[in-house]
């Protein structure tokens, strides 16, 4: 349709696009108008017959169907730490009734590559993306984007269907669901199941987020443009200041190359007005910096700087000497009366005093009272 040159910039620039088969979907309309032999958003194309049947069109031609978890090694799938028998059993649980046909497994390599789409000249994305992601489209405007084969992440147990099936496209990327989640062609939206699109989102999203933690020896590039009227400057964890300067880093591309910074920590690279031109004003989070900010990261220390070694007693006693602090040995008891300091046990010679004297009182109280009544 008339959206799908928008979606295809938006995608070709970075953006996640994820399509869901539900509903009134039609196959062929979608292979006519965004298919278009490749050069569409579709990731392959679609058979003109779904799969199945939906509960209200008759429980004697219901044949529920289920994904098959062999085919779902994908990280979109695979838990951190989690029991894959656990895993199997979340996902194959889900009941589906309808789904669209995706012809991926058909596909000529040769007639895809055949496909291009120029590049359009609206420009999604505020930010820029690292270097290493960006699609060549972005260096050179206006060139047409190489079309990549299509991967199936995910099949359902019939037949061997796709399920999920995922295009890179430029610096983004296209997933194409063959049975919805927001109709009745299945019951994923009212399963555990659900939480595996909550994982693919998170992880789309997460890509889309430019690079800001670095390891030492990292090359740190960020593409940039040179504000008019300022200067650049890089602020260190310690607060040290180094001038940076705008340069060519890669074909029809411009930013900063920032050369092993040195220490761990938060870096941040400042504008600050440039000799005889008036400062602009900074705000509350650059006050430290003394400018405004332009961008932050994070550069790592080397991985032996967090391997503990063992430090013997003496030593630790030795760095704490003259501190009110006791150093105690792995099989040396922990006393809740503190150390042997001067004067630790002085309260109890005050008590002792303390009852002594009032002892006395009593003592001559007594006595008095004694007294008193031998008179009478």
């Amino acid at each position: 349709g008339e959206g799908v040159p928008l979606l295809r910039d938006y995608v070709l620039q970075g953006g996640p696009l994820m399509i869901f088969a539900g509903g009134e979907f039609d196959p062929r309309n979608w292979n006519q108008g965004a298919w278009l032999d490749g050069a569409g958003i579709l990731p392959c194309p679609l058979g003109s017959e779904e799969v199945g049947q939906l509960p209200e069109d008759g429980a004697d031609k219901l044949r529920p169907f289920g994904l098959d978890f062999r085919s779902m090694q994908h990280d979109y799938f695979l838990v951190e730490n989690e029991d894959k028998q656990q895993l199997q059993s979340l996902y194959e649980t889900v009941i589906f009734f309808k789904a669209v046909r995706a012809q991926v497994d058909d596909l000529d390599p040769k007639g895809l590559a055949n496909a291009t789409w120029p590049q359009g000249k609206l420009r999604w994305w505020e930010w820029s993306r690292s270097l290493a992601d960006r699609p060549a489209v972005d260096a050179k405007a206006g060139e047409p984007e190489q079309p990549r084969m299509p991967l199936v992440l995910a099949r359902f147990g019939l037949d061997d269907l796709p399920y999920l099936i995922e295009r890179p496209l430029g610096a983004g990327r296209v997933l194409l669901f063959t049975s919805g989640i927001s109709s009745n062609w299945n019951l994923l939206r009212s399963s555990p199941g659900i939480a595996m699109l909550h994982r693919i989102c998170g992880k789309l999203l997460e890509e889309t987020y430019d690079q800001r933690n670095f390891a030492a020896g990292d090359a740190i590039r960020f593409p940039i443009e040179k504000p008019r009227g300022t200067s650049l400057t890089l602020v260190g964890p310690t607060g040290e200041r180094s001038p940076v300067n705008v340069e060519a880093i890669a074909e029809g591309a411009f930013g900063i190359d920032l050369r092993q910074p040195g220490a761990a920590g938060l870096y941040q690279v400042v504008k600050e007005a440039a000799t005889g031109a008036a400062a602009e004003p900074a705000n509350r989070d650059s006050a430290s910096a003394g400018g405004s900010p332009v961008l932050t990261f994070a550069l790592q220390g080397e991985a032996g700087e967090s391997n503990l070694q063992q430090v013997p007693v003496s030593k630790v006693a030795s760095a704490v000497s003259g501190l009110p602090v006791a150093v105690l040995s792995v099989d040396e008891e922990i006393r809740l009366t503190g150390g042997g300091k001067q004067g630790a046990r002085l309260w109890q010679g005050v008590l002792a005093t303390m009852l002594g004297v009032l002892l006395c009182e009593g003592l001559v109280l007594a006595q008095g009272s004694f007294r008193a009544g031998g008179a009478g």
